[in-house]
């Protein structure tokens, strides 16, 4: 557990978040970005890069196990 959160926050952290693959991937690239840039940064407190952004959308987008 990380320093300052309680055992509910951190649950509330790790909770599933659901895309719709097709409607997701429709969306501008840039639209994308943001909502994974804002997922990452309420859920987990970080911002992060570009380069991880893109990776996110390409796993996101792909399916697959490693999207889960």
């Amino acid at each position: 557990m990380s320093p300052g959160r309680t055992r509910r926050q951190e649950a509330e952290i790790w909770k599933s978040i659901i895309f719709r693959r097709k409607r997701f991937s429709v969306l501008p690239s840039v639209l994308r970005a943001k909502i994974l840039q804002r997922i990452c940064f309420e859920r987990l407190g970080v911002a992060p890069n570009e380069r991880l952004l893109e990776a996110m959308d390409r796993s996101v987008s792909a399916g697959g196990p490693s999207a889960a």
